[in-house]
């Protein structure tokens, strides 16, 4: 708009500027046309001015002309007396003819820009939609939504934008330019009056102020408020900026259906993670309470009739019961954790070697030293991760090995560079492997795929599988990735690929 505004400006001074001209040309050429002429050149001139000129502007510059055209070429000359009534006629003749066509030009000029405005508008809505629709949150746009407005109704707008309409934005006002001296805001919320039913939609305006409201449907998103800066008509004018504003709220309706639907996944997620936290306590808990509470038992009642030995006995089988629920709660409580993505995991720069030794020393805790067998390159290796998270992920995956490995066979975990600044992890066991088909199920929470030639009718053993989902979950926070690929000479080979990796350079001793 401000762009018409300037192209006004243009067309008043070349309108001016032809109406010099044509004096000029007039002062030159009098003495040697007759006077019916000249008078044609000035109804000529009054038709070209009338091009850039607004219709009441064109009738003064014409009114003047003609007055002039009297004092220079009608006798007596230089005065504004007429010796003839031919001239006077002429002299009408000129003025009306002048004003009639100016007028009828002038409109016709006028429909041309007004169509030029619409088509401008219509511009500006298109392009704004599609800047709309390419975003994720409009609250982005709403400065430029305000400035739109401004621009296309020559008005101070204020945007107020209702608390918590979408999400956990709150309360927030809008200005399209700073509020001049003694320019004051709009003053009592007219949307809020309007839903209460208080205010009459019909009666949109208040002192300097046009409200109009950001609705969709039945919701409503706040109000728009328009000063009154220029001579500017409310009413059918304001199409263009009702239709930005059913823009601005239906985007605004949008985001709000798309927050819900987040915000409810966000919620279903956190139910399906408590009411995994209780199947993991009714699967995985009652069976190793079950022996705690019988090998207690036991002790209680036959306490003074067992032996030593014997009771060692039970009391390895409390213990190896007790980890393994020690275990299932670290998994569970892990999984829950890995499963908000509010949570933000650290990762720092850590050495590949003191991971593994890590995860030497837990399964020197389990009796297992032994039989880890650990493969590392000859260079030193840095890794972008989370340490715990790591030893934790290899934890699982070499006792899950151990369970199903062909005892005492080693289990082999190989460290490598992979390309692209990816580390490869390998966890390699000589057991009975798992068929192809439930390569991906074993990741599945709670579910556990039984080895070949031991897979019950459902392919499924229920109870403790929140290893391999954890170790999933690890991978998917560090950015990698983990799957199942069959060992060439039997058994399972768990091969996980983390991004962020580096092999140091060789330093030649001294």
């Amino acid at each position: 708009m401000q762009r018409f505004r300037h192209q006004q400006l243009f067309e008043v001074v070349l309108g001016l500027a032809i109406w010099i001209f044509s004096a000029i040309v007039f002062h030159l050429i009098h003495q040697a046309i007759a006077i019916e002429n000249l008078a044609l050149l000035l109804v000529l001139s009054a038709i070209i001015s009338s091009f850039f000129l607004r219709a009441v502007v064109g009738m003064i510059a014409s009114g003047i002309a003609v007055l002039a055209f009297n004092w220079f070429f009608v006798s007596p000359k230089y005065t504004f007396n007429v010796a003839d009534y031919k001239d006077y006629l002429l002299l009408m003749t000129m003025l009306f003819t002048s004003w009639v066509t100016g007028t009828l030009v002038s409109k016709q000029r006028d429909a041309l820009n007004e169509e030029r405005k619409a088509k401008l508008k219509i511009a500006q809505l298109c392009e704004f939609a599609e800047k709309l629709n390419a975003i994720n949150e409009p609250f982005t746009l709403i400065q430029e939504f305000a400035d739109l407005l401004a621009s296309s109704s020559s008005s101070a707008v204020c945007v107020e934008l209702n608390s918590g309409c979408v999400g956990d934005h709150g309360a927030k006002t809008i200005h399209s330019t700073p509020l001049k001296v003694g320019q004051s805001t709009p003053g009592p919320d007219w949307m809020t009056r309007r839903r209460h039913g208080t205010a009459d939609p019909a009666k949109t305006t208040a002192g300097q102020w046009h409200f109009l409201p950001l609705e969709s449907g039945t919701e409503t998103f706040g109000s728009v408020s328009l000063h009154r800066l220029a001579a500017y008509a409310f009413g059918q004018d304001t199409v263009f900026e009702k239709a930005l504003c059913r823009q601005m709220a239906t985007a605004l309706q949008r985001n709000k259906v798309i927050f819900e639907a987040q915000q409810s996944e966000i919620l279903a997620r956190e139910q399906k993670t408590k009411t995994t936290l209780l199947a993991a306590i009714a699967h995985d808990f009652r069976t190793p309470l079950a022996a705690i509470m019988n090998a207690a038992e036991s002790i209680q009642i036959h306490g003074d009739r067992l032996s030593l030995l014997e009771i060692a006995a039970i009391n390895d089988i409390i213990f190896s019961e007790a980890r393994q629920m020690h275990v299932t709660t670290e998994n569970t409580l892990q999984l829950a954790r890995l499963d908000n993505d509010a949570i933000n995991v650290e990762l720092q720069i850590e050495s590949v070697e003191e991971i593994a030794g890590n995860l030497i020393q837990q399964c020197r805790r389990r009796g297992l030293a032994d039989r880890v067998q650990i493969v590392m390159p000859n260079r030193f290796l840095l890794l972008r991760c989370n340490a715990p998270l790591v030893i934790q992920l290899l934890t699982n995956l070499v006792f899950n090995a151990v369970h199903h490995a062909n005892a005492p066979s080693p289990i082999c975990v190989s460290f490598s560079m992979s390309g692209n600044a990816r580390l490869a992890i390998q966890v390699i066991d000589d057991g009975s492997g798992i068929p192809h088909e439930y390569h991906e199920k074993i990741f599945e929470l709670f579910s556990r795929v039984g080895t070949k030639g031991s897979i019950p009718q459902d392919g499924v053993i229920r109870g403790f599988g929140l290893g391999l989902a954890v170790c999933k979950e690890i991978m998917r926070v560090h950015g990698g990735s983990i799957r199942y690929l069959d060992n060439p000479v039997g058994g399972s080979i768990f091969e996980c690929h983390f991004p962020g990796a580096e092999l140091m350079p060789v330093v030649d001793e001294v």
